[in-house]
Protein backbone atom coordinates (compact mmCIF):
# COMPACT_ATOMS: atom_id res chain seq x y z
CA UNK A 1 0.00 0.00 0.00
CA UNK A 2 2.70 1.75 0.83
CA UNK A 3 4.34 1.82 -2.59
CA UNK A 4 0.93 2.34 -4.30
CA UNK A 5 0.07 5.19 -2.07
CA UNK A 6 -0.33 8.83 -4.69
CA UNK A 7 -0.94 11.53 -1.78
CA UNK A 8 1.65 12.47 0.70
CA UNK A 9 -0.90 12.53 3.30
CA UNK A 10 -1.79 8.67 2.72
CA UNK A 11 1.77 7.70 3.22
CA UNK A 12 2.27 9.73 6.23
CA UNK A 13 -0.74 7.98 7.78
CA UNK A 14 0.72 4.44 6.47
CA UNK A 15 3.88 5.30 8.05
CA UNK A 16 1.96 5.99 11.38
CA UNK A 17 0.36 3.11 11.23
CA UNK A 18 3.19 0.65 10.27
CA UNK A 19 5.21 2.38 13.64
CA UNK A 20 2.31 1.37 15.39
CA UNK A 21 1.62 -1.95 14.26
CA UNK A 22 5.70 -2.76 14.13
CA UNK A 23 7.59 -5.02 16.39
CA UNK A 24 9.64 -2.40 18.47
CA UNK A 25 13.10 -2.86 16.85
CA UNK A 26 11.43 -1.53 14.07
CA UNK A 27 9.88 1.55 15.17
CA UNK A 28 12.36 4.06 13.71
CA UNK A 29 12.31 2.33 10.04
CA UNK A 30 8.74 4.00 9.99
CA UNK A 31 8.93 6.68 12.29
CA UNK A 32 11.57 8.20 11.34
CA UNK A 33 10.37 8.68 7.64
CA UNK A 34 7.15 9.76 9.02
CA UNK A 35 8.17 12.61 11.23
CA UNK A 36 9.93 13.80 7.52
CA UNK A 37 6.97 13.72 5.78
CA UNK A 38 4.96 15.02 8.30
CA UNK A 39 7.34 18.58 8.85
CA UNK A 40 7.25 18.01 4.54
CA UNK A 41 4.33 18.58 4.03
CA UNK A 42 3.58 21.27 7.16
CA UNK A 43 5.86 23.48 5.09
CA UNK A 44 5.13 23.70 1.81
CA UNK A 45 1.28 23.58 2.31
CA UNK A 46 0.50 26.95 3.62
CA UNK A 47 -3.15 26.28 2.97
CA UNK A 48 -4.54 23.69 4.92
CA UNK A 49 -7.54 24.31 7.27
CA UNK A 50 -6.25 24.28 10.74
CA UNK A 51 -8.22 20.94 10.93
CA UNK A 52 -5.79 19.41 7.92
CA UNK A 53 -2.88 21.12 9.98
CA UNK A 54 -4.10 19.74 13.24
CA UNK A 55 -3.96 16.05 11.77
CA UNK A 56 -0.50 16.09 10.38
CA UNK A 57 0.15 17.36 14.20
CA UNK A 58 -1.43 14.33 15.67
CA UNK A 59 0.23 12.22 13.10
CA UNK A 60 3.60 13.56 14.20
CA UNK A 61 2.67 12.96 18.11
CA UNK A 62 1.59 9.41 17.77
CA UNK A 63 5.11 9.06 15.71
CA UNK A 64 7.14 11.12 18.34
CA UNK A 65 5.43 8.68 21.26
CA UNK A 66 6.39 5.65 19.41
CA UNK A 67 10.35 6.70 18.97
CA UNK A 68 9.88 8.05 22.27
CA UNK A 69 8.46 4.45 23.46
CA UNK A 70 10.90 2.60 21.34
CA UNK A 71 14.18 4.62 23.19
CA UNK A 72 12.76 4.03 26.62
CA UNK A 73 12.61 0.01 26.34
CA UNK A 74 15.80 0.56 25.04
CA UNK A 75 16.68 2.30 28.39
CA UNK A 76 17.55 5.29 26.73
CA UNK A 77 16.07 7.42 28.75
CA UNK A 78 17.50 11.05 27.69
CA UNK A 79 16.21 10.50 23.86
CA UNK A 80 12.63 8.85 25.44
CA UNK A 81 12.36 12.54 27.17
CA UNK A 82 13.27 14.56 24.09
CA UNK A 83 10.74 12.67 21.61
CA UNK A 84 8.01 12.84 24.60
CA UNK A 85 9.01 16.33 25.17
CA UNK A 86 8.56 17.50 21.45
CA UNK A 87 4.97 15.66 21.55
CA UNK A 88 4.14 17.56 24.70
CA UNK A 89 4.99 20.59 23.16
CA UNK A 90 3.14 20.18 20.12
CA UNK A 91 -0.16 19.03 21.40
CA UNK A 92 0.24 22.14 24.04
CA UNK A 93 0.45 24.37 20.97
CA UNK A 94 -2.43 22.73 19.35
CA UNK A 95 -4.28 22.35 23.01
CA UNK A 96 -5.33 18.95 22.95
CA UNK A 97 -5.89 18.22 26.64
CA UNK A 98 -6.07 14.63 26.32
CA UNK A 99 -3.05 14.42 24.27
CA UNK A 100 -1.35 16.54 27.38
CA UNK A 101 -2.03 14.57 29.89
CA UNK A 102 -0.86 10.97 28.03
CA UNK A 103 2.77 13.11 27.25
CA UNK A 104 2.69 14.11 31.16
CA UNK A 105 2.15 10.73 31.99
CA UNK A 106 5.07 9.38 29.48
CA UNK A 107 7.23 11.60 30.90
CA UNK A 108 6.24 11.28 34.58
CA UNK A 109 6.86 7.59 33.48
CA UNK A 110 10.65 7.88 32.41
CA UNK A 111 11.08 9.80 35.59
CA UNK A 112 9.52 7.03 37.86
CA UNK A 113 12.06 4.58 35.58
CA UNK A 114 15.07 6.71 36.44
CA UNK A 115 14.15 6.61 40.14
CA UNK A 116 13.11 10.06 40.19
CA UNK A 117 9.92 9.38 42.18
CA UNK A 118 9.45 13.38 43.06
CA UNK A 119 9.55 14.41 39.22
CA UNK A 120 7.53 11.43 38.43
CA UNK A 121 5.42 12.87 40.83
CA UNK A 122 5.28 16.14 39.28
CA UNK A 123 4.76 15.03 35.90
CA UNK A 124 1.98 12.52 37.32
CA UNK A 125 -0.25 15.09 38.91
Amino acid sequence: MLKNAKHDTTKLRLFVELSNECEPNEILKYAIPAIELADIILSKSSNLSVEQKNKILINKVVTLNNIGFNYENQGDFPKALDNYNKSLKILEEIENKEGIANSLNRIGGVFEDLGNLPKALEYYL
